[in-house]
């Protein structure tokens, strides 16, 4: 019965060593191999454009560095996915403004333009809208008088510009435009102009103040033909000379003045 037993004993140990021997052998091994294969990652292959360790070897002193390829190395090469990349070249941006035709009109934009502001007191289109067709405004030396006979040179902080009108065979009228600075005034000059203006024993004041803030003719027995206008608009005083069949169109050009100023 001993005997038994320990047989029985014996058998059953070695069958149980054996068992546990094939499975071990079976199934144990290929399960801990690819567990260690997917933490080392030695079988698992990157693309080679991915595979940055094959192309960057960093020196901790910063020396014996590889340049790393461009994004246009990869640019090209056939992926896994089986999609072809193709060079896509963006270019230089044109940085070149356009040129815009404006028929001949100026336009504000350009580094050429002219402003046709209040410190352009007198201009062709304001003479050609007031009626003197193809007529241009220029200036004329003006020896210190208005009209020729009143002397206006000794006046302080006051600048006079003469203007010649002229159409295409004549000229047509004179402008003059009195620019008065901050040292003076534009009454006390409208009424200086008017005492010298009387000054002489063929000559005659006429305050109408038919144009602009206030305004006077100088009627002149010498020259009869011909009227004698000063009119003061704003800070501005303008004055003309002209043959008095004229009349209407520097109506029209006070007008005008009067209107901007």
């Amino acid at each position: 019965m001993r005997k038994f037993t320990i047989f029985t004993v014996i058998l059953t140990v070695v069958i149980t060593v054996v068992v546990a021997q094939l499975l071990t052998e079976n199934y144990l091994p290929n399960s801990k191999s690819n567990n260690s294969d997917e933490v080392k990652g030695g079988d698992f292959n990157l693309p080679t454009t991915l595979d940055l360790s094959k192309t960057v070897q960093t020196n901790l002193l910063g020396a014996g560095e590889q340049q790393v390829p461009t994004p246009d190395a990869a640019v090209g090469e056939s992926f896994s996915s089986g999609i072809q990349y193709e060079n896509v070249s963006l270019g230089t941006p044109n940085t070149t403004p356009p040129t815009i035709e404006t028929n001949g009109i100026s336009d504000f934009e350009d580094e050429t333009f002219t402003s046709l502001s209040a410190n352009v007191y007198l201009r062709d289109e304001q003479v050609q809208s007031a009626g003197f067709i193809d007529a241009i405004v220029e200036k004329e030396d003006d020896n210190g008088f208005l009209f020729k006979t009143v002397y206006v040179d000794d006046l302080y902080d006051v600048e006079m510009v003469k203007n010649s009108i002229k159409g295409p065979s004549s000229v047509l009228a004179k402008a003059y435009v009195f620019k008065i600075g901050p040292m003076s005034s534009a009454n006390d000059v409208y009424e200086i102009l008017k005492v010298r203006g009387s000054e002489g024993l063929e000559v005659e004041i006429n305050e109408t103040n038919s144009f602009g803030e206030k305004s006077f003719y100088i009627n002149d027995s010498r020259r009869q033909n011909v009227a004698f206008l000063t009119v003061k608009i704003s800070n501005l005083i303008y004055a003309f000379s002209y043959p008095k069949e004229y009349h209407v169109q520097i109506g029209n050009l006070v007008k005008l003045l009067d209107m901007e100023f």
